[in-house]
Protein backbone atom coordinates (compact mmCIF):
# COMPACT_ATOMS: atom_id res chain seq x y z
CA UNK A 1 0.00 0.00 0.00
CA UNK A 2 1.52 3.51 -0.99
CA UNK A 3 0.25 6.68 0.58
CA UNK A 4 0.98 9.95 -0.96
CA UNK A 5 0.72 13.30 0.74
CA UNK A 6 2.03 16.96 -0.91
CA UNK A 7 3.79 20.03 0.53
CA UNK A 8 5.47 23.17 -0.92
CA UNK A 9 9.02 22.25 0.75
CA UNK A 10 9.72 18.99 2.09
CA UNK A 11 13.52 19.02 4.51
CA UNK A 12 15.11 15.65 4.85
CA UNK A 13 17.21 15.51 7.88
CA UNK A 14 16.31 16.43 11.67
CA UNK A 15 19.40 17.62 12.61
CA UNK A 16 20.27 20.84 13.97
CA UNK A 17 20.34 22.05 10.40
CA UNK A 18 17.31 20.21 9.25
CA UNK A 19 15.12 21.47 12.54
CA UNK A 20 16.20 24.86 10.84
CA UNK A 21 15.73 25.31 7.21
CA UNK A 22 11.96 23.34 8.15
CA UNK A 23 11.42 26.10 11.31
CA UNK A 24 12.46 28.84 8.75
CA UNK A 25 10.22 27.19 5.94
CA UNK A 26 6.89 27.08 7.65
CA UNK A 27 7.62 30.60 9.41
CA UNK A 28 7.71 31.89 6.12
CA UNK A 29 4.13 30.62 5.06
CA UNK A 30 5.39 27.19 3.73
CA UNK A 31 3.59 23.93 3.95
CA UNK A 32 6.73 21.79 5.46
CA UNK A 33 7.23 18.31 5.97
CA UNK A 34 10.34 16.99 7.71
CA UNK A 35 11.74 13.43 7.56
CA UNK A 36 13.58 11.66 10.55
CA UNK A 37 14.30 7.96 10.12
CA UNK A 38 14.96 8.40 14.22
CA UNK A 39 12.19 8.61 16.76
CA UNK A 40 13.42 11.98 17.45
CA UNK A 41 15.00 14.92 16.26
CA UNK A 42 18.33 16.83 17.01
CA UNK A 43 20.37 14.83 14.82
CA UNK A 44 24.29 14.41 16.20
CA UNK A 45 23.44 16.36 18.96
CA UNK A 46 21.26 14.10 20.36
CA UNK A 47 21.62 10.38 18.80
CA UNK A 48 25.28 10.90 19.33
CA UNK A 49 25.63 13.03 22.18
CA UNK A 50 27.82 15.72 20.23
CA UNK A 51 27.37 18.38 23.12
CA UNK A 52 28.32 21.55 23.25
CA UNK A 53 27.03 22.70 20.21
CA UNK A 54 29.63 25.29 19.29
CA UNK A 55 29.77 28.47 17.45
CA UNK A 56 31.05 29.20 14.63
CA UNK A 57 33.15 32.64 13.80
CA UNK A 58 34.94 33.75 10.68
CA UNK A 59 36.51 36.41 10.49
CA UNK A 60 34.99 37.84 13.88
CA UNK A 61 31.67 37.34 12.69
CA UNK A 62 29.32 35.55 14.10
CA UNK A 63 27.64 32.91 12.02
CA UNK A 64 25.62 30.66 14.56
CA UNK A 65 23.05 33.82 14.89
CA UNK A 66 18.63 33.14 14.80
CA UNK A 67 17.88 29.92 15.93
CA UNK A 68 20.86 28.98 17.15
CA UNK A 69 20.89 31.48 19.83
CA UNK A 70 16.97 31.40 20.42
CA UNK A 71 17.30 27.64 21.33
CA UNK A 72 20.10 27.38 23.68
CA UNK A 73 18.44 30.62 25.53
CA UNK A 74 15.10 29.28 25.71
CA UNK A 75 16.33 25.89 26.86
CA UNK A 76 18.06 27.66 28.87
CA UNK A 77 15.46 29.41 30.50
CA UNK A 78 12.21 26.98 30.25
CA UNK A 79 13.79 23.84 30.52
CA UNK A 80 17.09 24.31 32.53
CA UNK A 81 18.79 22.31 29.54
CA UNK A 82 21.48 24.52 28.50
CA UNK A 83 23.83 26.28 29.89
CA UNK A 84 27.30 29.20 29.54
CA UNK A 85 29.87 27.68 31.37
CA UNK A 86 33.22 29.20 32.37
CA UNK A 87 34.52 27.74 28.92
CA UNK A 88 32.02 31.05 27.73
CA UNK A 89 30.89 28.28 25.07
CA UNK A 90 26.95 28.90 24.93
CA UNK A 91 26.34 25.60 23.72
CA UNK A 92 26.49 23.18 26.71
CA UNK A 93 22.67 21.38 26.30
CA UNK A 94 21.08 18.18 27.70
CA UNK A 95 20.64 15.75 25.07
CA UNK A 96 17.39 14.39 26.37
CA UNK A 97 15.64 17.55 26.75
CA UNK A 98 16.72 18.90 23.55
CA UNK A 99 15.09 16.12 21.58
CA UNK A 100 11.52 17.05 23.21
CA UNK A 101 12.27 20.89 22.92
CA UNK A 102 12.91 20.55 18.94
CA UNK A 103 9.97 18.64 18.95
CA UNK A 104 8.02 21.04 20.97
CA UNK A 105 9.85 24.10 18.75
CA UNK A 106 8.35 22.25 14.84
CA UNK A 107 5.16 22.27 16.22
CA UNK A 108 4.52 25.80 17.47
CA UNK A 109 5.94 26.56 14.12
CA UNK A 110 3.28 24.73 11.76
CA UNK A 111 6.08 21.95 11.20
CA UNK A 112 4.44 18.42 10.12
CA UNK A 113 7.38 16.02 11.37
CA UNK A 114 7.24 12.44 10.34
CA UNK A 115 9.17 9.97 12.49
CA UNK A 116 10.68 6.56 11.89
CA UNK A 117 11.13 7.51 7.74
CA UNK A 118 13.52 6.06 5.84
CA UNK A 119 14.04 8.13 2.41
CA UNK A 120 14.60 5.06 -0.10
CA UNK A 121 14.05 6.47 -3.83
CA UNK A 122 13.89 9.76 -5.52
CA UNK A 123 11.83 10.45 -8.24
CA UNK A 124 12.66 12.88 -10.92
CA UNK A 125 11.30 14.91 -13.50
CA UNK A 126 13.88 16.71 -15.91
CA UNK A 127 16.36 18.15 -13.94
CA UNK A 128 14.30 18.48 -10.92
CA UNK A 129 13.36 16.60 -8.10
CA UNK A 130 9.76 15.61 -8.43
CA UNK A 131 8.94 12.90 -5.08
CA UNK A 132 10.47 10.94 -2.39
CA UNK A 133 9.90 7.38 -1.47
CA UNK A 134 10.26 6.18 2.09
CA UNK A 135 9.34 3.14 4.12
CA UNK A 136 7.60 3.79 7.06
CA UNK A 137 7.23 0.46 9.45
CA UNK A 138 7.03 -1.76 6.16
CA UNK A 139 4.39 0.65 4.39
CA UNK A 140 5.51 2.96 1.33
CA UNK A 141 5.11 6.86 1.47
CA UNK A 142 5.02 9.20 -1.30
CA UNK A 143 5.99 12.40 -0.43
CA UNK A 144 5.66 15.31 -3.39
CA UNK A 145 6.68 18.92 -2.99
CA UNK A 146 7.55 21.84 -4.89
CA UNK A 147 11.04 21.88 -3.10
CA UNK A 148 13.11 20.07 -1.61
CA UNK A 149 16.19 20.02 1.41
CA UNK A 150 18.93 17.54 1.70
CA UNK A 151 19.86 18.10 5.72
CA UNK A 152 20.80 13.93 6.05
CA UNK A 153 24.22 14.67 7.00
CA UNK A 154 25.37 12.41 4.36
CA UNK A 155 23.99 13.80 1.37
CA UNK A 156 21.22 10.78 0.73
CA UNK A 157 19.07 12.60 -0.95
CA UNK A 158 21.72 14.43 -3.27
CA UNK A 159 22.87 10.98 -3.77
CA UNK A 160 19.80 9.28 -4.62
CA UNK A 161 19.20 12.17 -6.89
CA UNK A 162 22.31 11.43 -8.79
CA UNK A 163 23.56 15.17 -8.11
CA UNK A 164 27.09 15.24 -8.73
CA UNK A 165 29.53 15.44 -5.80
CA UNK A 166 33.01 16.12 -4.47
CA UNK A 167 34.61 12.48 -3.37
CA UNK A 168 36.75 12.97 -0.78
CA UNK A 169 38.32 10.10 1.21
CA UNK A 170 39.22 12.05 4.06
CA UNK A 171 37.72 11.15 7.22
CA UNK A 172 37.92 12.32 10.99
CA UNK A 173 38.57 9.62 13.71
CA UNK A 174 35.34 8.09 16.08
CA UNK A 175 34.49 9.44 19.23
CA UNK A 176 32.92 7.59 21.50
CA UNK A 177 30.37 8.76 23.37
CA UNK A 178 27.87 7.02 25.87
CA UNK A 179 25.24 7.70 28.87
CA UNK A 180 25.66 5.96 31.81
CA UNK A 181 22.84 5.73 34.47
CA UNK A 182 22.95 5.37 38.30
CA UNK A 183 25.42 8.07 39.05
CA UNK A 184 24.84 10.25 41.95
CA UNK A 185 25.51 13.81 40.18
CA UNK A 186 25.53 15.69 43.57
CA UNK A 187 28.39 13.47 44.85
CA UNK A 188 30.14 13.53 41.38
CA UNK A 189 30.22 17.50 41.50
CA UNK A 190 31.47 17.14 45.01
CA UNK A 191 34.40 14.97 44.08
CA UNK A 192 34.73 17.38 40.70
CA UNK A 193 35.24 19.64 43.16
CA UNK A 194 37.87 18.25 45.54
CA UNK A 195 40.42 18.16 42.44
CA UNK A 196 39.63 21.59 41.22
CA UNK A 197 37.89 23.91 43.80
CA UNK A 198 39.01 27.05 42.22
CA UNK A 199 36.76 25.76 39.21
CA UNK A 200 39.47 26.47 36.60
CA UNK A 201 39.63 23.32 34.82
CA UNK A 202 36.01 22.16 35.09
CA UNK A 203 32.30 23.45 35.60
CA UNK A 204 29.40 22.79 37.74
CA UNK A 205 25.98 24.03 37.19
CA UNK A 206 23.00 23.12 39.13
CA UNK A 207 20.08 24.51 38.08
CA UNK A 208 17.26 25.79 40.11
CA UNK A 209 15.05 22.29 39.13
CA UNK A 210 17.64 20.26 40.43
CA UNK A 211 19.52 19.54 37.37
CA UNK A 212 23.15 19.31 37.66
CA UNK A 213 25.45 20.08 34.48
CA UNK A 214 29.12 18.85 34.83
CA UNK A 215 31.72 19.66 32.30
CA UNK A 216 35.67 19.07 32.47
CA UNK A 217 37.30 18.53 29.15
CA UNK A 218 40.43 17.31 27.58
CA UNK A 219 42.68 17.72 24.06
CA UNK A 220 45.83 15.80 23.93
CA UNK A 221 48.31 18.88 23.70
CA UNK A 222 46.25 19.98 26.62
CA UNK A 223 48.58 19.25 30.26
CA UNK A 224 45.62 20.94 32.81
CA UNK A 225 43.19 18.19 32.41
CA UNK A 226 41.23 17.70 35.63
CA UNK A 227 41.14 14.10 35.12
CA UNK A 228 44.77 12.95 34.17
CA UNK A 229 45.92 12.47 37.73
CA UNK A 230 42.90 9.78 37.92
CA UNK A 231 43.37 8.26 34.26
CA UNK A 232 47.23 7.74 35.01
CA UNK A 233 46.23 6.00 38.27
CA UNK A 234 43.97 3.66 36.72
CA UNK A 235 46.94 3.06 34.04
CA UNK A 236 49.48 2.02 37.10
CA UNK A 237 47.07 -0.36 38.75
CA UNK A 238 46.02 -1.82 35.68
CA UNK A 239 42.40 -0.75 35.55
CA UNK A 240 42.61 0.52 31.94
CA UNK A 241 45.15 -0.06 29.10
CA UNK A 242 46.96 3.14 26.94
CA UNK A 243 44.66 2.36 24.28
CA UNK A 244 42.09 2.43 26.01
Amino acid sequence: MTACETYDVIVVGGGSSGVAAAVASARAGANTLLIEQNGYLGGTATASLVTPMMPNQSKGVNLTEGLYETVLLDLAQRWGGAQRFSDNNPGWVNPELLKAYLDELCTTAGVTVRYDMTLIGVERHQESISALNCIFHGQTVRYQAKRFIDASGNATLSYLANVPMLDDEGHQALSLRFIMGGVNLEQLADWIRQWDPDNKNSAIYRHPNGHYMLSTAHTLDDDSWLLRPVFEEGLREGLITEAE
